[in-house]
């Protein structure tokens, strides 16, 4: 059976013929993935993006999920799909990275494990810590996991129910695509005293796509809150999009000003479009598929 290497923002499972496999050496030792979905063997032989060596799945794999060698290779069989809801740690693997607490953040759009993000995630998400891996991945909120204190709020669980205040048409700040010129805008309430402030003389409304249209910075006007609609699924994480689609997708990526900068295909299914070889810089992919097209804000870092 032939080998799909995968991402795993979308839920997905490796499946492999382990006598076929070209397995991935770290160390000298097989290597072995944690995703959100399972623990997946790495081989460069049916990779995806195709063509890759094992530095680059290996290097994927140490951006979106957690690196293992000395897993038992039984636990990873046809019977679990080849690693489907299996954890390294609890079948002999060893963290490449040494162990120690495993740092998760909860953003809007899913739980996904702390890299080169965390002040990010502090400012505009929620740190936890030990999350299973039942509460990891899209649309995911770190559920079993311990909320540390840090994030942009004190309480997790009420984000967002207290709406937005809208302050009046953005001007966007210079070189600040997140950002309104005082007076302006349109942003969450963050806690009672924010929602008291909006009540003095600003229009409360109940969510971020009942703001009015001109209000929102830039930077957040183009993205699509949970990045879903029915046929078609893209998160951006790390150095790719993670795209799920009925039909083959249209990709095309573009700076914040509307530059095209660069478009392929990605293929019916589940997929994982690289951009690996781009400049770090804040970009917006637009993809579409059949009827459907979905917007979402891209940073690489």
């Amino acid at each position: 059976m032939k080998t799909q290497y995968l991402l795993p923002i979308l839920g997905l499972a490796i499946m492999a013929s382990q006598a076929s496999a070209a397995v991935c050496k770290y160390n000298n030792k097989n290597a072995y993935c944690q995703w959100a979905t399972g623990c997946m063997s790495i081989d460069d032989a049916y990779g995806e993006p195709a063509g890759k060596d094992c530095a680059f799945y290996i290097a994927a794999c140490e951006e979106d999920g957690e690196l293992f060698t000395d897993v038992n290779s039984s636990a990873i069989n046809a019977g679990n799909d080849w690693g489907k809801g299996v954890i390294c740690a609890d079948n002999g693997g060893v963290s490449a990275s040494g162990g120690g607490k495993k740092e998760f953040c909860r953003w809007d759009t899913g739980c996904y494990p702390i890299k080169n993000d965390r002040a990010d995630c502090a400012k505009d998400g929620y740190i936890y810590e030990d999350v299973p891996l039942s509460g990891q991945g899209d649309n995911k909120k770190c559920e079993g996991g311990r909320f540390t204190g840090e994030g942009k709020t004190n309480d997790p669980d009420k984000s967002g129910e207290l709406g937005y205040c809208y302050y009046g048409p953005c001007v966007p700040v210079p070189g600040n695509n997140y950002a309104c010129e005082e007076g302006g805008g349109c942003f969450e309430i963050l806690n009672e005293d924010k929602l008291a402030d909006c009540q003095e003389g600003n229009e409360v409304v109940a969510n971020q796509a009942a703001c009015p249209a001109g209000s929102l910075p830039p930077g957040l006007s183009r993205v699509i809150k949970g990045h879903h609609a029915a046929g078609l699924l893209v998160a951006a994480h790390g150095r790719a999009l993670h795209i799920s689609s009925a039909k083959d997708a249209n990709v095309t990526l573009y700076t914040l000003s509307g530059q095209q900068i660069l478009s392929g295909v990605a293929r019916a299914g589940n997929s994982v479009f690289s951009l690996m070889n781009q400049n770090p810089g804040v970009y917006y992919a637009v993809v579409q598929s059949g009827a459907y097209t979905q917007t979402v804000n891209v940073i690489l870092k």
